[in-house]
């Protein structure tokens, strides 16, 4: 039997081709996509790491949080304290991105590295490290659970036994600190 000459592709053949070029295509664009995640990752550690507000001003934070009727939840550390970065990048950097206790706490850091100063819950301006020694805070990092007022609402947690847990301990201490936590009657 001869060949057909002017024979038409079948359609099958065209598909097969403009799938192959489309798969090319999938495949060339893959490792973009990894490597724009590659890049993100640390700037998302970052953004986390960045995103626990350090505070100046207890006294506004504690209007805020009366006027909000929840708990601060305030962060004791040092700029040089490993702990305290693996704290606030691993456990509440991630909290605040995620927005999980956005109206169940107030979430503030304060730095207790000399040259501080901050103005405390009665409006006064003074030393970060005076004002920790006030709470009994020597060791960073520290969670003080604190009412508007600044009076401890909840057991404090001091250091980081397992990240694991973390977080379990630290909800649990969120929901004891807005327990405790006076409610304005109507």
């Amino acid at each position: 039997m001869p060949p057909e000459r002017n024979r038409p592709v079948p359609p099958f053949k065209l598909s097969i081709s403009s799938t192959h070029a489309a798969v090319e295509h999938q495949v060339f664009q893959l490792p973009m996509h990894v490597l724009l995640i590659l890049f993100l990752l640390p700037m998302l550690a970052i953004a986390a790491d960045a995103s626990l507000q350090n505070t100046r001003d207890l006294h506004e934070d504690g209007l805020l949080a009366d006027q909000l009727g929840i708990p601060i939840l305030l962060l004791v550390s040092r700029e040089q304290c490993s702990y305290c970065r693996r704290l606030k990048r691993e456990v509440l950097g991630p909290i605040q991105l995620t927005g999980q206790y956005k109206d169940r706490v107030l979430m503030r850091e304060i730095l207790i590295d000399p040259g501080q100063r901050i103005n405390d819950f009665q409006g006064h301006d003074r030393r970060t490290a005076e004002l920790a020694a006030e709470y009994g805070v020597s060791l960073t990092p520290t969670l003080l659970f604190l009412d508007p007022k600044g009076q401890e609402l909840s057991t404090r947690m001091v250091g980081i036994n397992t990240l694991e847990m973390f977080s379990f301990y630290l909800d649990e201490a969120i929901v004891e600190a807005s327990r405790a936590l006076p409610r304005n009657s109507p």
